[in-house]
């Protein structure tokens, strides 16, 4: 009797074992961790370069270098053998990169892309710098609300959305749903 109680605890601790093993095989196959992959960054290339576009590189930054290199490198017939400094400058999303040759350094010049590419990429406008021309691709924005909101930046600049209120026809939910297309920012905006 002894030897059959033994048995029945033994049976019952490995069964209990598997039964541990089995539940930690299925929650780690159920749960696997995944690697997010990071965010594209979005940049154009214009100008003296062999492939001028807009470019999705595998990278939160890209340097000037990188985003020329993206777009075939400069055209040689245009520049021939001068090479950009890979650290001039890092690039975001919604930047776009001007290519211009020179006889040793090419004129690069950085700028943002056109704001209805910025729109679709999802970054927002700056109150403080939009054109009246940009700020009316914004979604139920008036011509005379964009000129109203340029207009009141010339005596005041923008520090935040709430401040759109003080535009005659513009409520709490206009702002709200203005909130994201647009942004007041006093220096650089970094997205």
């Amino acid at each position: 009797m002894k030897k059959k109680l033994n048995q029945s605890a033994a049976m019952v601790v490995v069964a209990g074992l598997i039964v541990l093993i089995l539940l930690v095989r299925f929650h780690e196959k159920r749960s696997p961790v995944q690697p997010v992959a990071p965010m594209p960054t979005v940049v154009g290339v214009e100008g003296g370069v062999r492939f001028p576009g807009v470019y999705l590189l595998e990278k939160k930054e890209v340097s000037v270098a990188e985003a020329i290199d993206a777009a075939g490198g400069r055209n040689r017939r245009k520049a021939a053998g001068i090479a950009v400094p890979a650290d001039l400058q890092k690039l975001g999303t919604g930047t776009m990169v001007l290519v211009t040759p020179g006889s040793s350094f090419p004129d690069v010049r950085i700028a943002p892309m056109s704001a209805s590419a910025r729109l679709t990429l999802g970054l927002k406008l700056d109150l403080n710098r939009a054109t009246v021309e940009e700020l009316c691709l914004v979604p139920q924005m008036k011509p005379e609300f964009a000129a109203a909101i340029v207009e009141r930046r010339k005596q005041k600049i923008w520090s935040g959305l709430g401040e759109l209120e003080v535009i005659v026809g513009v409520g709490p939910r206009t702002t709200e749903k203005w909130a994201d297309y647009l942004r007041a920012c006093r220096d650089i905006c970094r997205d």
